[in-house]
């Protein structure tokens, strides 16, 4: 009776979680795209019910995401942007961490298995359709006057990399909390080749970067956990070091033999310099307020491209210096979640999934609900790493039960 409640509890979650998982094919379809807007609100309206039923408490994580939202809100109107989009962003963005929240309250692998499942269909189904219709299934009108026709279940091949990191993710932490210890099941290794197939076939530049860095800690986990140095806080200052000399810099001219001799890439890295160029002349505009969500044609306008391809930076210029505070606000109180566990697999990896992920929104601006998922996985690590404790203390008790003289009394929690 237990195992059935539980069934369905998950099957309701999922249910809930569905549309708050971005898939662009839907959004090509009008009727799709409107019953999905649909269901989000049915999906935020429950979601927000259960959490405020259960008196669950606002934490800083929550509320630094909301003001970040009401600020991009409150300049979109001020400004006559794109208030539809901001709307339906603060709607998902806020849902998916309440529903992250509640079912890591209940249990992290209930979470995990609401989840995975999700991610594993949409990343497996993106592949087949991949291989199986290789110059694109649809046509996407990008800015002005420009078609991109390489987009499959998860949209352009740039834009399914969220996806990777955020199932990779789940599926690895997923094994560290039910195993004990950091080793990876069939599944995983499954979704991993999956997601790393994927990759090599599309060639994504930022994207191989962003695997790039977290396969490391795919394979050599140890590694992460043990050491002192490779640590969230080293990550995040690295990545300001690389913000501060390549895009304020501009210090990659010092580096022509590598990039255009060895790489072959131009120095402009495709043209992203004259885009940052355009974003910082604008963000000069109304620098604490920013200009709000645009359309895609003003934002075309305004800088030459649909986003700032610099996540820093699309943060000026959507929300100004009020939204880039409380966006460093977010990661610092994540860094410091994540460094009370340092040495433990799961906080560990975390760590460098969003080092991965910050290093990729470097070259692009990944508007993916994706990353709120794995900022909501990372600042309640800590939930999730107690409850990984009893999670095995009740696993060696129910061996012992069985069998007493075959239990191994020593638990890794690493």
């Amino acid at each position: 009776m237990r195992q059935k409640v539980l069934s369905i509890r998950k099957l309701g979650y999922m249910i809930l979680l569905f549309p708050l998982i971005e898939t662009r094919i839907f959004d090509e379809i009008k009727f799709l795209d409107l019953a999905f807007n649909m269901w989000k609100l049915f999906s935020f309206t429950c979601i927000f019910l259960l959490f405020v039923g259960k008196n669950r408490r606002i934490d800083k994580f929550i509320i630094s995401v909301i003001c970040s939202n009401v600020i991009v809100f409150i300049s979109t109107v001020f400004h006559e942007g794109w208030i539809y989009s901001a709307i339906v962003g603060v709607v998902t963005i806020v849902a998916i961490i309440l529903l992250v929240k509640i079912m890591l309250d209940e249990d992290p692998m209930l979470c995990f298995d609401v989840v995975l499942p999700i991610l594993e269909v949409l990343l497996y189904v993106n592949l087949i359709s991949i291989i199986l219709f290789p110059e694109g299934m649809y046509t996407d009108i990008v800015g002005i006057g420009y078609e991109r026709s390489e987009n499959w279940v998860l949209g352009l091949d740039n834009a399914q990399v969220p996806y990777y990191i955020a199932g990779l993710a789940i599926a690895i932490i997923r094994d560290y909390y039910r195993l004990g210890e950091l080793k990876l099941s069939i599944r995983s290794w499954m979704l991993i080749g999956v997601c790393y197939t994927t990759i090599l076939i599309r060639k994504p530049a930022t994207g191989i970067v962003g695997m790039t860095i977290l396969f490391p800690a795919i394979v050599f986990p140890k590694l992460f956990a043990k050491s002192s140095l490779l640590n969230v806080v080293t990550y995040m200052l690295m990545v300001v070091l690389f913000f501060i000399a390549v895009v304020i810099l501009r210090t990659q001219d010092h580096l022509a033999f590598l990039i255009q001799g060895v790489l072959h890439k131009s120095l402009s890295f495709s043209g992203r310099t004259f885009i940052w160029d355009n974003a910082i002349a604008v963000i000069k505009m109304n620098p604490w307020l920013g200009l709000g969500a645009l359309t895609q044609e003003r934002t075309w306008n305004y800088l030459g491209q649909i986003h700032a391809h610099n996540i820093i930076l699309q943060m000026l210029v959507s929300g100004g210096v009020l939204l880039l505070c409380f966006y460093i606000y977010m990661h610092i109180i994540i860094a410091r979640k994540l460094m009370r566990n340092n040495h433990n697999g799961i906080a560990s990896f975390l760590a460098v999934v969003l080092f991965s992920m910050l290093m990729m929104n470097q070259m692009e601006n990944y508007q993916s609900c994706m990353w709120f998922l794995v900022y909501a996985l990372s600042f309640y690590s800590d939930k999730i790493i107690i409850r990984q404790r009893e999670y095995q203390l009740v696993k060696v008790n129910n061996r012992y039960r069985r069998c007493p003289s075959r239990v191994k009394y020593h638990v890794s929690y690493r």
